[in-house]
């Protein structure tokens, strides 16, 4: 087994096309290949190109999975699970919570297991009864028996000290977004530099789409909104939300890359509306590029934006501020400006991918 070996599983595969966690991966696993290590990443073979095989000098490594809702993740993990077997990785870094039950057993081949944990997922309303309790049961197993768990933002930290009495590796999310070159995509969708509002998220009842699509149709702005985002395993709640849009909505979809850098940077406001989770990756991109943020009032969210962003609790709170950011494009620019040094001071990838460097250094060493 060499010790440099690290494997990476619970993706849908890089270069990333979708989360969070993927975008986490695509700077993390190159950057530890770039110091050393031989890095496996395990992705779905629906969301992996064909024929890659090697990505920035990260192994591939394409496994089948059942692409439903309950059981695309841990479908995926337990097809990856002979693979990582046979290689036999020092450290396995596994993400998503609900896989914690089948990657602990390789504990028995010498691997380490080391898990993100996420946010408080048996939380989110999409998952029902027995979807929750298995959330719930994969925590309280991580942090029995893994060798080290990772959260994200404090709040979650502090979650795991209270309720299980588990001190956690905290890491948040990290950013770098590149500043776009043209205006290529804004001219397909019929927008113009800074004359719409921009929402980013996936399309599920707790990231709140309907309030923000609500607040935004009863307010007296001219400008547009752009709602960012799909889920394949939700469309008749996708139809739904596309039905009840108006002319001043824009919906294409998810975008990646560039096209995502070129609607982010020229966009007039950033509102994000997600009830649970850790550190929300759009949130900290939208900081990054200096956009004023206007953002649901709740723990999580405070933290990262702290006292800085304005907020609001309901639809109608939301409609007050939209129309009051759309007569005040000074104090916008003052927020933007604000929210840019708190991302750079707290959320950069350059920190955030050292403090992954030095955990898995800790386990290395300790071999």
């Amino acid at each position: 087994m060499e010790k440099k070996k690290i494997s990476i599983v619970g993706i849908r595969g890089i270069p990333a096309r979708y989360g969070g966690f993927e975008t986490l991966v695509e700077n993390l696993a190159p950057f530890l290949v770039r110091e050393g290590y031989k890095v496996t990443v395990y992705g779905r073979k629906k969301f992996v190109p064909k024929k890659l095989k090697w990505y920035k000098g990260v192994r591939i490594v394409k496994t089948p999975s059942f692409p439903t809702k309950h059981f695309d993740t841990v479908s995926h993990t337990i097809f990856s699970i002979p693979h990582i077997i046979f290689t036999r990785p020092k450290i396995l870094f596994v993400l998503n919570l609900i896989n914690t039950i089948f990657c602990l057993p390789l504990k028995l081949f010498g691997i380490k297991i080391i898990i993100n944990v996420d946010g408080l997922e048996w939380e989110r309303k999409k998952w029902g009864y027995f979807s929750k309790k298995a959330y719930q049961i994969s925590a309280y197993l991580a942090t029995k028996f893994a060798n080290e768990i990772i959260t994200d933002a404090r709040v979650i930290k502090n979650y795991y000290e209270k309720k299980y009495n588990k001190n956690s590796c905290f890491i948040p999310y990290g950013y770098e977004i590149q500043k776009p070159l043209g205006l290529e995509l804004l001219e397909n969708l019929n927008l113009q530099v800074g004359e719409y509002f921009l929402w980013v998220g996936r399309l599920e009842p707790e990231n709140n789409p309907e309030m923000v699509i609500e607040a935004f149709k009863n307010s007296k702005t001219k400008k547009k909104l752009l709602i960012l985002g799909d889920n394949p395993y939700k469309k008749k709640y996708v139809k739904k939300l596309r039905d009840s849009a108006n002319e001043r909505i824009i919906m294409p979809g998810a975008i990646y890359g560039d096209g995502y850098s070129e609607l982010l940077y020229n966009s007039y406001c950033f509102i994000h509306s997600s009830e649970v989770g850790g550190t929300h990756p759009a949130l900290v991109e939208a900081m990054g590029a200096e956009k004023p943020v206007l953002l649901l009032k709740n723990e999580q969210n405070y933290e990262v934006a702290g006292s800085i962003a304005l907020y609001f609790n309901d639809k109608y709170e939301l409609k007050n501020l939209i129309e009051w950011s759309d007569k005040n494009p000074e104090g916008l620019l003052e927020i933007g400006k604000n929210l840019k040094k708190r991302a750079e001071e707290f959320y950069s990838w350059k920190n955030v991918l050292i403090e992954y460097k030095k955990l898995f250094e800790r386990f290395i060493r300790n071999a």
